[in-house]
């Protein structure tokens, strides 16, 4: 009985040790999307500026202004999602850390507890 609940607790200890693993590799992915979004933006509000710049007084010039205002509200739209989305994340995993140390404990108190039998049968 003893090695069956050992052997299911290493088992959900690995499981959720792997989803650790997967969610901590999400949000160092989350981390790099956004720094690509924040690039992405910043050459797009540059190449929109250059257009402000050499548009002065024609039609382009108003274009490129409600362009560059779209792309702001844009990019803190995305922002804002995301940042919401790495948090959400950041829980997620740190409640499956909280798991994953809590299974591990009961395996260590499964284990003290046999070798307890152990001793008092000898």
């Amino acid at each position: 009985m003893t090695e069956d609940k050992k052997r299911k607790l290493r088992w959900q200890a690995d499981e959720v040790e792997d989803r650790v693993r997967d969610l901590k590799k999400k949000e160092n992915e989350t981390t790099h999307l956004i720094q690509d979004i924040v690039r992405l933006h910043q050459r797009q509000r540059e190449v929109l500026n250059e257009i402000l710049y050499y548009s002065k007084g024609t039609h382009a010039e108003c274009s490129a202004t409600i362009d560059l205002e779209d792309l702001e509200q844009e990019q803190h739209s995305i922002m804002r999602h995301f940042e919401e989305g790495q948090e959400e994340l950041h829980i997620l995993s740190q409640s499956e850390q909280s798991k994953q140390e809590q299974l591990q404990e009961d395996l260590i108190l499964l284990q003290r507890k046999e070798k307890e039998e152990q001793d008092a049968e000898n």
